[in-house]
């Protein structure tokens, strides 16, 4: 469970999670952290992965949640920019 300085107490280390678009803060989620072969952390709320941390605990550079807080639309940047489509009230020309 988060605390209320948005941290996880794991195995003695304390890790903080870093703000990000979805939520403002944890505090009181429950959330999950797992341990890796290589000693880096990850922690997870629900499938999302809210940050990375190093051997030591500390928060890694390719965590998730710098990520999205950096580009905060989902949109690929692979995908162009389109013009929107006309609505309907836009369709209908209305003759005198």
């Amino acid at each position: 469970m988060v605390a209320n300085d948005n941290t996880v107490r794991y195995q003695g280390r304390s890790l903080q999670i870093p703000p990000d678009a979805h939520r403002f803060h944890y505090v009181k989620a429950t959330v999950r952290v797992h341990a890796y072969p290589d000693g880096s952390l990850a922690v997870f709320h629900g499938p999302r992965c809210l940050a990375r941390y190093n051997a030591e605990g500390q928060l890694s550079d390719s965590t998730a949640g710098g990520r999205h807080q950096k580009d905060s639309t989902l949109r690929s940047r692979n995908r162009p920019i389109v013009a929107p489509r006309a609505t309907a009230r836009e369709r209908i020309s209305v003759s005198p």
